[in-house]
């Protein structure tokens, strides 16, 4: 994503790609879901909105599906990263313009309502049943995360440490330690 580019979907088949959003795009990530939806950083009248969802299927309205608050400190959602079986979608939320102050939230796609689970940006779901995410001082973190409430499970533990953060919270492994 690239703000103001086009977000498009392509088959293996060869078919020609569709365009399945031309605006309200941010550049800070998508996502795919099984609930069916693709997930971005939503962007309109040069101001971030949070995040929002589309079908995949072209032709459709972006709906928003988190709203910035910016009574409370928030500045911006984004990093979208799905839950497996299409339950929940991770997402950075970006507090005063400091990604120091950043929160990991989650979105429960059912009820369309999202929560902070930790203090902490650009978090991943992995396989092995946690949720990972970096630090503002640059600690790859674990901590035990169940599908099926969305909710953490235990205490965060240090997986690496030296993690490089770029522009826009974004991390890079390559950098790190």
């Amino acid at each position: 994503l690239d703000n103001g580019a086009e977000l498009r979907a392509a088959t293996l088949s060869g078919a020609p790609p569709i365009t399945i959003v031309d605006s309200a795009l941010g550049g800070d990530g998508a996502t795919w879901s099984a609930d069916g939806f693709i997930y971005f950083d939503g962007l309109t009248g040069g101001g971030t909105t949070g995040l929002m969802r589309v079908s995949p299927s072209g032709g459709s309205t972006p709906v928003q599906v988190t709203t910035v608050d910016t009574a409370r400190g928030e500045q911006d959602h984004f990093w979208p990263s799905a839950l497996p079986e299409g339950t929940g979608v991770l997402f950075t939320i970006q507090r005063q313009g400091n990604f120091d102050e950043s929160d990991v939230a989650v979105l429960d796609t059912k009820s369309m309502t999202h929560r902070v689970l930790v203090q902490g940006l650009t978090a991943r779901y992995a396989p092995s049943g946690h949720l990972l995410y970096v630090t503002a001082a640059g600690d790859l973190m674990a901590v035990p995360f169940g599908l099926g409430r969305l909710e953490l499970g235990g205490e965060p533990l240090s997986v690496s440490s030296g993690i490089a953060r770029r522009r826009f919270g974004a991390v890079d492994f390559a950098g790190s330690a």
